[in-house]
């Protein structure tokens, strides 16, 4: 390992399993370990455990680094920069975000009051952009 703890100490009892346990808590989530674990959950079980770390405010298994986040985010903006820039006729449908563990890439429903809030918005923004201020 890494951090100068060999394995074989859990058997000599130089190492116990509770130092262990602690050691791998707290290992980063880029780490070998944790990737290994991301990698071996399923869709559902990765979307449990990063419900339960985001609940916990703990560096669970299941989120990705903040490092990675913040690179999909990029990838993610420069994607739809680069789909912007390129030619009306030609550029289709806007590119699709980086999927994140964790995160169901399914459309999300609205519930129906917010429709109504953000079509009353959208009346009073355009009543303004005309000039009609007597819709407030």
């Amino acid at each position: 390992m890494e951090r100068g703890l060999d394995l074989l100490d859990i058997f000599t009892g130089k190492l116990s399993f509770r130092r262990l346990r602690i050691v791998l808590d707290n290992l980063p989530p880029e780490s070998a370990f944790r990737t290994a674990l991301r990698d071996s959950m399923s869709p559902d079980e990765l979307a449990e455990a990063s419900e339960q770390a985001e609940q916990s405010e703990s560096t669970s298994h299941g989120p990705w680094s903040l490092s990675d986040q913040l690179l999909a985010s990029v990838a993610d903006s420069l994607a739809v920069l680069v789909w912007a820039k390129g030619d009306e006729k030609k550029r289709g449908k806007p590119p699709k975000p980086i999927p994140r563990p964790g995160v169901d890439s399914g459309r999300r429903t609205v519930k129906p009051h917010v429709v109504e809030k953000l079509q009353g918005i959208r009346a009073r923004h355009a009543a303004r952009q005309s000039g009609d201020l007597t819709s407030e």
